[in-house]
């Protein structure tokens, strides 16, 4: 057979139409004080993806699937709402972490729920972000390629479009108390010790309860239960031992003894 060639001309071009814009405002400069303190605040906004695979889980989802994404830190897990019937799903979802310098990178998963009710989520692809990428704490802007679940490019899984930025919050700061030697201490409450350190008084005058009657004394209850005439129950000392009470009470013993014979098989009617 016959061949030939053909020439081509080609020119990357920049087509501002095919930017989509980040939705929501872009974050203010950091102020001196702020850019003294390590970053401790990750936020990542999830424009979105684009050459998903298409899973075809049903019949109404062919040729097609349903992604949504899952973004996971060492302590949080977050989602975006799966998108219906697309293999370029929009977004739009910005979501902010406690993340400071050192911690495990974040990942984003992207998955195929289905249509809803019992369709176990089905992995379409991963993607890391590093911190240490995100040092220079600007807003950063990309596409970052799926991987499979170890981190190969075993196929083209499609691309994910974030923008990322790490940088110091307060509201990540527990904040600090005052200094206890500075404070007033209430009558009964934490005293300061020679070392500086506070302690409770082991003395602390508690206020009655209003109305309630002070507790009587234990001279004040016997007193009272002797004036009733009640009998007091005798203390151990008082208690006789076994011999006394056998020679002061030789009828119940035998009585005893008899019960038992008869408990023998002795007792005969």
């Amino acid at each position: 057979g016959m061949s030939g060639k053909v020439e081509l001309v080609c020119r990357w071009i920049h087509d501002p139409k095919l930017i989509l814009e980040v939705t929501g405002d872009w974050p203010e400069d950091e102020t001196t004080r702020e850019l003294e303190q390590a970053p401790n605040e990750f936020t990542v906004h999830l424009v979105r993806c684009r050459g998903l695979a298409r899973t075809n889980r049903s019949l109404a989802c062919r040729n097609t699937s349903n992604p949504g994404v899952v973004v996971s830190t060492k302590s949080e897990r977050r989602r975006t709402k799966p998108a219906k019937k697309t293999v370029a799903p929009v977004f739009q979802k910005r979501f902010s972490f406690e993340a400071r310098v050192g911690d495990p990178d974040v990942t984003l998963e992207v998955f195929d729920f289905g249509e809803g009710g019992d369709d176990p989520p089905l992995f379409m692809g991963r993607a890391k972000i590093p911190l240490k990428d995100l040092q220079h704490r600007e807003v950063s802007r990309r596409w970052l390629p799926l991987t499979d679940q170890k981190g190969k490019r075993d196929a083209p899984r499609g691309q994910v479009d974030v923008a990322c930025w790490h940088r110091f919050s307060k509201k990540y700061v527990a904040p600090i108390p005052n200094d206890t030697e500075d404070d007033a201490v209430p009558h009964g409450g934490a005293e300061i010790n020679q070392g500086g350190t506070p302690f409770l008084s082991r003395h602390r005058e508690v206020s009655p309860r209003r109305g309630a009657k002070p507790r009587p004394s234990p001279e004040e209850v016997l007193q009272h239960v002797k004036s009733r005439g009640a009998k007091l129950r005798p203390s151990s000392e008082e208690v006789l031992p076994a011999e006394e009470r056998g020679r002061r009470f030789p009828r119940a013993r035998a009585t005893r003894s008899a019960s038992a014979s008869c408990g023998r098989g002795r007792c005969r009617r």
